[in-house]
């Protein structure tokens, strides 16, 4: 069972919970099994860093045991880094709680827990410097003493998702901008108006005796500027005044010195009784969720007096002062006060187990009586001491930030500069470049409307040409239909010369034989016999006619 705690403790701690955290958490059963189920879910998905690691505790204090198999679909949203602050987380919560029986719509989801909205410094700047110019009388007059919690609540009202941190430098700076470094009156408490008249009780009290040189009294005098009557305490009816004794407040809104309620024994106020400190019983339990958990796991709330868990358990106690904006919790077990406005413990008296309040750790008793006076007096100094020095490095730190401002603004002018400079240069050389491309392009236009004007006489030419080519297609085509004709014409006459020439040629081979003949007849010793006989030559078929005609002819000489 050992080794499983440690194994525990040690996976609580890789996620970035501290030693004494992951204790603590441990000592809850269902809040561990939580967590472990989320970090197992997340690791799925990205490396837990410290940031995912809070976020994931927080889911696992917080969610409700009806959507507790909602842990996995949360947790991959926040490894996703979509649910990336608590305001984030708490509204995915509500959403699941609201629709419990419903399917989860992821856009409807998504737009209820602000996933994607970013909000920039410039608007929480904007904001904050709204909310300080409509009190700026108010800051002046106060100056330092000014309490700016309920501005950061409305500006968180305003913008749901920013940042709380980021609102409160925000108003730190503007706040320093607007009044300055703080001045010496700023370190100064506030002075006390019946100071003068303040006699203490008889008895082993101390009374301070002054001399009043001149006492005016007015019936019909104007309250004086700046100036506030003080409260008296009801117990030794004295003023009250914060910056000079110790104020406590009580539940019933009653108000005393505190060395006053230190001498009042009892718990109870010493006005109408009521128990302002509650007894830490045995079976004292949280409001909402009832967990059996240690008195110092439980806060109650000083306006109301609900109980509930601490943000390490179930976190009811801060849900609490989310709906209520109850600023002021007191842990049951030590009776420590923690302002959540503030973020930090705000307590000043030491109490005891009884709930009696004492000084230095030390029980007072009716027997000490002057020796715990001075005592009490010497804490007030020792703590007036403390306060001025926090006050002085408070003040230290405002002006090294300031500092710090003045030389990173001055670092960012001096980048701003040089840029400038880089970008004048880069101007120049544009403009320059510019100018020798506007010459150029001037140059191209005129290049460009002379090759429009000889692009169009081309064309025009092109045209000429297309229409001539047009007309000599028409006459080539007209010519060769002539030409066809007279080659059919010269090849019929061809034909027919070659007839004739080949009869003429006949005729006169006819002619020349004949001549031939009648030579050689006139020659020959038959000459009569020659003369008186007759020559029949048989017709051929392709020459009859020619030969008939020699025949014919021949006869006729003969």
């Amino acid at each position: 069972m050992t080794v499983e705690k440690d194994e525990c403790i040690e996976l609580f701690q890789q996620v970035g919970l501290s030693e004494q955290k992951a204790k603590e958490t441990l000592k809850n059963a269902q809040v561990s099994k939580n967590l472990k189920l989320a970090i197992t879910e997340a690791r799925k998905y990205v490396d837990i860093t410290p940031e995912i690691g809070i976020l994931l505790y927080h889911l696992s204090s917080k969610i409700k045991a009806q959507i507790v198999d909602k842990i996995s679909f949360l947790s991959k949203f926040i490894a996703e880094k979509k649910l990336d602050t608590v305001q984030r987380l708490d509204a995915a919560l509500s959403y699941i709680l609201s629709n419990l029986h419903e399917e989860i719509n992821i856009s409807a989801f998504e737009e209820a827990c602000g996933i994607g909205i970013v909000i920039l410094p410039e608007q929480i700047e904007e904001e904050v410097e709204k909310l300080i110019n409509i009190h700026k009388e108010e800051i002046l007059e106060k100056r330092y003493r000014f309490n700016p919690g309920p501005l950061m609540q409305q500006v968180r009202n305003i913008l749901k998702w920013a940042d709380g941190k980021a609102i409160k430098n925000e108003f730190d700076i503007q706040i320093l901008n607007l009044l300055g470094p703080k001045l010496n009156s700023d370190l100064e408490s506030v002075p006390k108006q019946t100071q003068q008249n303040k006699v203490k009780k008889a008895g082993k009290e101390v009374c301070h005796l002054v001399f009043v040189s001149k006492v005016e009294v007015g019936d019909n005098g104007m309250p004086l500027t700046g100036h506030t009557e003080l409260p008296s305490c009801s117990v030794c009816l004295e003023r009250m005044d914060e910056s000079v004794d110790g104020i406590l407040t009580i539940l019933c809104n009653h108000t005393f010195h505190s060395s006053c309620l230190v001498k009042w024994g009892d718990t109870s106020c010493p006005i109408c009784r009521y128990a302002q400190t509650p007894e830490p019983l045995a079976d004292s339990h949280c409001m909402e969720c009832a967990a059996g958990t240690s008195n110092e796991a439980l806060w109650i709330c000083l306006i109301c007096g609900h109980i509930g868990c601490s943000r390490y358990h179930q976190g009811h106690a801060f849900e609490h002062y989310r709906d209520t904006h109850h600023c002021y919790a007191m842990q049951l077990g030590n009776n420590r006060v923690w302002d959540y406005v503030g973020d930090n413990f705000v307590h000043r008296l030491l109490q005891d187990k009884d709930g009696k309040m004492v000084e230095g750790g030390q029980t007072a008793t009716k027997n000490e009586g002057a020796a715990m006076e001075e005592k009490v007096d010497s804490v007030q100094l020792e703590f007036t001491y403390l306060l001025t020095s926090q006050l002085e490095t408070q003040r230290q730190y405002f002006e090294e930030k300031f500092n710090r401002l003045e030389q990173r603004s001055l670092s960012e002018t001096t980048e701003l500069r040089e840029k400038l400079g880089h970008l004048m240069e880069e101007n120049t050389h544009f403009k320059e470049q510019f100018t020798s491309l506007n010459k150029e392009k001037q140059s191209l236009e005129k290049r460009l409307q002379h090759s429009t004007t000889k692009l169009a006489q081309v064309q025009s030419e092109l045209k000429e040409e297309k229409e001539l080519r047009s007309s000599l297609q028409i006459n080539q085509t007209t010519w060769q239909t002539k030409y066809k004709e007279l080659q059919e014409e010269l090849s019929e006459l061809k034909t027919t010369k070659e007839s004739e020439v080949r009869d003429l040629q006949e005729q006169v081979r006819d002619f020349m034989f004949y001549f031939e003949a009648q030579k050689q007849i006139e020659n020959s010793a038959n000459r009569d016999e020659i003369a008186a006989g007759q020559i029949v030559i048989a017709p051929s078929p392709s020459g009859s006619k020619v030969k008939g005609s020699r025949s014919s002819k021949g006869h006729k000489r003969h």
